[in-house]
């Protein structure tokens, strides 16, 4: 069998670039007959290591170089930029980094970097025992901070930590393969979690503990006295994180990260009641604003206002720049009515719809205007906004 060691050796290194970028069966092949001494079947798994470290380097960033990869582990694996945020927001909230941090359930290992490059020292647990081989050699990226072991976290003891990190899995490995030939079927059930969602609010009531979820979470899984917090990175709701207590700061908060930087907002910080009608800019919040609620607050903090009634707009004028929303500029606004917007778009070319602020969908919007995009015709997005409770239309320009 194929060991985490076998694919990272420098031999095995020099052949998976040779696999890289390349028709997977023909470079197989290839190698293959160039290296006619080595195990087909590592030349099979390299090749899958080259395939997996191409959809590795947007989330892992430079780390996934390095690793040792999955299908299953990249899947569930925080986004390197998540990862190191919520180590340092967790040294924050203890107010120190000189502990062991307890990792549990860390499959490949990313949160364990995260925390690690904070500053902690982390046990790391995973009960696969291939996963937890894998975990231990990515460990050696941040050398001397990360021990792993292999077992059951339901059994381990924890008793020496300082706090908790848990990421329950929350796919079926097992079940029939999706298009992209994954198994992921995701359970919006936290019962079928593993570890169970009840098990780490048990955990939490012994030791601080901040818990990976779905962005859906229903706020009755979570104690009345923890902090959610959605997480957006590069434009994209991509995790909640639950802070129990003592570890929570607010009980909602939205927080995003993009190469500009980082913006967070919570229900603690003052809010907006200012309401007006799109202006020369319309900024769409976030997701995670949207989920946590906050669009008022994200207001206060920028001093504008929000559109009357929109869920998810705000309005200036002028550009403003933040990771918690996205600018648009007002070109003008469109006649709401089908017909009407289908003659004032004749000559453009395809059209983007932005209807997540009204009770239509993409689609529809686009089955009953029946634009049909002009050749060379300059493309067009259109937002619908919903302004004192009726949808209005307008072609906005992105300055991002």
């Amino acid at each position: 069998m194929i060991r985490p060691a076998d694919l990272r050796s420098p031999e095995a290194t020099a052949l998976e670039a040779d696999l890289a970028g390349t028709d997977p069966l023909a470079a197989i092949t290839a190698a293959r007959r160039a290296h006619p001494s080595v195990d087909p079947e590592l030349i099979s798994a390299l090749a899958s290591q080259a395939r997996l470290r191409e959809r590795a380097r947007e989330r892992l960033g430079a780390w996934a170089q390095d690793m040792v990869l999955t299908d299953a582990g990249l899947q569930q694996a925080s986004r390197a930029p998540v990862a190191i945020y919520r180590g340092a927001e967790l040294a924050r909230r203890l107010g120190r980094s000189d502990v062991t941090i307890a990792d549990l359930g860390c499959g490949l290992g990313m949160d364990s970097l995260g925390l690690a490059s904070a500053g902690f020292d982390v046990r790391a647990f995973e009960s696969d025992p291939w996963t937890a081989e894998a975990a231990q050699f990515n460990a050696t990226i941040i050398p001397g901070r990360i021990t792993v072991e292999c077992a059951d976290v339901l059994t381990v003891d924890v008793v020496g930590s300082a706090a908790a990190f848990c990421d329950p899995a929350r796919r079926d490995e097992h079940g029939p393969s999706n298009r992209a030939g994954t198994r992921a079927r995701g359970y919006a059930d936290p019962a079928q979690w593993s570890p169970p969602w009840s098990w780490v609010r048990a955990l939490a009531e012994r030791l601080p503990v901040v818990a990976k979820a779905a962005p859906g979470l229903s706020r009755s899984h979570v104690p009345d006295d923890a902090e959610r917090e959605w997480i957006a990175c590069d434009g994209e709701l991509v995790e909640t994180c639950v802070w129990f207590a003592p570890l929570a700061a607010a009980t909602r908060r939205a927080t995003a990260i993009d190469p500009g930087g980082l913006s967070s907002i919570s229900d603690r910080d003052p809010s907006s009641d200012a309401l007006a009608e799109p202006r020369a800019v319309l900024a769409e919040a976030s997701e995670a604003v949207v989920r946590a609620g906050l669009l008022a607050t994200l207001a206060a903090r920028l001093d504008i206002a929000a559109v009357r009634d929109s869920s998810r707009w705000l309005t200036a004028d002028a550009l403003l720049r933040d990771p918690l929303l996205r600018c648009w500029t007002v070109e003008r606004e469109l006649p709401a009515d089908p017909v009407e917007m289908r003659a004032a778009l004749r000559g453009r070319g395809s059209a983007t719809w932005k209807t997540r602020d009204i009770d239509i969908s993409a689609d529809d919007v686009a089955a009953r205007v029946g634009h049909r995009p002009a050749r060379g015709g300059t493309p067009v997005t259109v937002a619908w906004v919903r302004v004192d409770g009726r949808p209005r239309a307008y072609e906005v320009t992105s300055t991002t």
